[in-house]
């Protein structure tokens, strides 16, 4: 009989070090979702990006991913983001933790600027569990033009502008060159390394020294 309660504690014991471990799983968490720049101008380029841990299989398991945004503001409705990455590139986070960075995308004319949007990430598991995260963005006005170029010659990259014309129907049939001109650009980003054209034509990656 005097050993019973020494048998009893022995075995709550025993099951302490069987349970302790489970209960120091890292819960499925997602943190540090931003943007970068915070601050975006019209047609700027950004990435987004987040940390997660403990989730199984990480994002390439993941049951639904959805980032939706919604202009602050009253009577504002929230409208699904076409930022939500692809099954593909989820499929490259196969890990329980990491960071996932999106690839790099060009944002279009909000519905008004200056404003705020505020984006939110759900992330749907297999067990039914859904872990969220939010960020906001600022769309700011009164942003620098583009500098405008007429030729690629000085190898610019970044933001590119150039100035077009868009004549009438009439005016590109008699010849007629439009008198008012428009600005437009684009964000050209070049290979890390320097491209060179061979003789017969075709380019070869040059690596920087």
């Amino acid at each position: 009989m005097s050993n019973t309660p020494h048998a009893v504690l022995v075995g709550i014991l025993s099951v302490g070090f069987f349970v302790a471990p489970l209960g120091g799983e890292a819960q499925p968490t997602i943190e540090q979702l931003r943007f970068d720049p915070p601050r975006l101008c019209l047609r700027d380029t950004f990435r987004w990006g987040f940390s997660y841990r403990g989730v199984p299989g990480g994002l390439a398991a993941v049951k639904t991913f959805e980032l939706t945004g919604r202009w602050e503001g009253p009577d504002e409705q929230s409208v699904r983001s076409l930022l939500t990455p692809t099954r593909d590139d989820l499929q490259r986070h196969a890990a329980d933790q990491g960071r996932f960075e999106s690839r790099l995308l060009h944002w279009g004319p909000p519905r008004k600027m200056p404003g705020e949007a505020k984006y939110t990430l759900r992330v749907g598991l297999t067990d039914g569990q859904e872990i969220t995260s939010a960020t906001s963005v600022r769309y700011v006005g009164g942003c620098p033009p583009p500098a405008l170029h007429t030729t690629l010659a000085a190898g610019p990259t970044g933001r590119i502008g150039f100035t077009t014309i868009t004549p009438t129907l009439s005016e590109f049939l008699q010849g007629i060159r439009p008198a008012a001109s428009t600005a437009i650009w684009g964000d050209l980003q070049l290979p890390a390394g320097r491209v060179e054209r061979t003789s017969r034509g075709r380019r070869r990656d040059v690596p920087r020294r």
